[in-house]
């Protein structure tokens, strides 16, 4: 018997109903901060969906989405006998293949390379990814990837280690703050992937171009308030597109909106649909494509038309894009273009060039297909 009571709700989670953050989102973070500062222990039983929804004042589908969101994360776990409970994460995550000892690499001339991204289930991770692996093969070097799976606590682990087993770490989007990579990355053996950070090497993707393009597009057909969708709210990379979309749409005398943020996936975009459908925005450009193809499949099972009542512009130009239905029109970044600056990166600093660490830029464009018509078009 489970003499414990669960905690009350209140004291672990605080809403902020002006927010534009949805609220399952909040709820999320809620229990997710207690469980990291150690209010919420392992095994102790979390309340019902019926008494949580009742003290909060939210829908049970909120805060079903909330634990559902938590349990695929790994922090909680459901049952019928026992209900919700904490599950702390427990070991340290491991790079998926065994690296030589630094005496072994000496020997073989072999440069080992530690890539560390946030979420391997992303098609534009993989390209990018294959993009490093062809260009370190003919540089000699080896390659090593770990998805840390959009886990701030993963990706400080994982990163600890690379330092240690790897030659040289690569960070595509860290979610980690300035302060955080300065002291856990050794910058004569670290190459960050979309952020910049002073002292650090970096390969950026510059957004620019391409997103005033999307905007020009949408603009020009006639959209007179185009939206956001942003991505996590741990994504400095979204919050930049954000302010470039904001920019450019303001800037050709349009409204904005800002919607999210929502998990970088097609149940985030899914999750989202229904807010944007019923908002003002006749148009949207999405932190990325998979949040825009989640969007678009929920909101024609609900009967819109996409681009009739909504057009919708990605942002990676995956793969899947041009099958999707409609073919998505996406902002393209030539992900195999990346990998080939971040080993040219690893190699002068290899070579020890005494450079000063800067900032690489590659550009980016629009890649228009059949996700945008006019409004009502």
């Amino acid at each position: 018997m489970d003499l414990q009571e669960p905690p009350r709700m209140s004291a672990l989670v605080s809403l902020d109903r002006e927010s534009p953050s949805p609220l399952y989102i909040q709820v999320a973070d809620g229990l997710r901060a207690s469980i990291d500062q150690g209010r919420l222990n392992e095994g102790q039983r979390l309340p019902s969906e019926n008494e949580a929804s009742d003290e909060l004042g939210v829908s049970r589908p909120t805060l079903r989405q909330a634990f559902r969101m938590l349990e695929n994360e790994g922090l909680i776990v459901r049952s019928r006998a026992s209900g919700t409970r904490v599950r702390r994460p427990q070991g340290t995550v491991l790079a998926p293949t065994a690296l030589p000892s630094s005496t072994d690499r000496s020997r073989t001339g072999v440069r080992f390379i530690g890539m560390v991204v946030p979420d391997w289930a992303n098609p534009f991770f993989i390209s990018l990814c294959a993009g490093v692996e062809r260009a370190a093969r003919v540089a000699s070097m080896r390659v090593s990837v770990t998805d840390v799976m959009e886990d701030r606590r993963v990706e400080r682990r994982t990163l600890r280690q690379m330092q240690r087993d790897c030659d040289v770490t690569v960070a595509v989007a860290p979610r980690l703050d300035d302060a955080e990579i300065t002291e856990l990355l050794d910058p004569l053996r670290t190459v960050l992937v979309n952020r910049a950070v002073p002292g650090f090497r970096s390969v950026v993707v510059d957004a620019t171009t391409g997103i005033s393009q999307a905007v020009g597009h949408l603009v020009a057909l006639g959209h007179a308030c185009v939206g956001y969708v942003a991505g996590p709210a741990s994504s400095r990379a979204s919050g930049a597109l954000a302010a470039h979309v904001e920019k450019e749409v303001l800037a050709r005398g349009a409204d904005f909106l800002l919607f999210g943020p929502v998990e970088p996936t097609i149940g985030g975009g899914a999750s989202i649909a229904d807010e944007v459908l019923n908002s003002e925005a006749t148009a949207v450009v999405t932190h990325n494509d998979l949040v825009a193809l989640g969007m678009i499949s929920y909101a024609k099972s609900r009967g819109a038309s996409i681009p009739g009542d909504l057009s919708v512009i990605g942002f990676d130009n995956i793969p899947f894009d041009p099958v999707a239905d409609p073919p998505l029109t996406s902002v393209a970044v030539r992900d195999h273009e990346v990998g080939r600056l971040v080993v040219h990166e690893i190699s002068e600093m290899l070579d020890g060039s005494t450079g000063h660490p800067g900032v690489v830029q590659l550009g980016s464009e629009l890649h228009m297909r059949k996700s945008t018509a006019r409004p009502g078009g």
